[in-house]
């Protein structure tokens, strides 16, 4: 129901706008989360919005080569592809089938370590962005009007901070996505 919520608001903002289109950026987070993201931006797009979405070069389903009007900012990361790839799917196996559930204090420090893992999986995509400099500078310039990030994922606020110019403030509106 949240996240009808969300897109229901970004649809009216979208719809009672002062006429004029703005400039997104984008950081997603991969998966179904990129899925549902998508759709709200390919409607942005279709009003008139200018898209861009950062993607690493270590993504995994967020492909840039797709014909698509949304644009694309691809960084170079410290993480290999196949080994994003392998965690992430190790990380779903050992939640799935290898947590005790039956340990109340073994099952959350059990969660608590996979949480950690991911976390710095997502802290290294964000170091890789934020600290280049060719990459910011291009972000700043481009003087974005918001930055559209998905709660899960961490460095949206970062990212607003780091892009946001001299006279253009940058807002960040995060979009949480509750599967009921």
């Amino acid at each position: 129901m949240k996240s009808m919520s969300n897109i229901l608001l970004i649809q009216l903002s979208c719809h009672f706008s002062s006429g004029s289109c703005g400039k997104v950026l984008v950081w997603p987070t991969e998966y179904s989360h990129w899925m549902n993201i998508k759709t709200i931006l390919d409607e942005l797009v279709w009003r008139g919005h200018k898209m861009t979405v950062l993607s690493s070069l270590a993504s995994i389903i967020i492909h840039p080569s797709k014909s698509s009007a949304i644009r694309f900012e691809v960084y170079p990361t410290s993480l290999i592809k196949n080994n994003f790839e392998g965690l992430v799917v190790k990380l779903i196996n050992r939640w799935i089938y290898d947590l005790q559930k039956d340990a109340f204090w073994s099952y959350f420090s059990q969660a608590q370590e996979l949480f950690w893992e991911s976390t710095d999986c997502v802290n290294n995509l964000c170091k890789d962005v934020v600290l280049n400099k060719k990459i910011t500078t291009k972000l700043q310039e481009s003087k974005f009007d918001v930055v559209l990030a998905d709660a899960l994922g961490a460095c949206g606020e970062l990212l607003a901070e780091h892009v946001k110019g001299m006279l253009n403030t940058c807002p960040l509106l995060t979009v949480s996505w509750l599967h009921t």
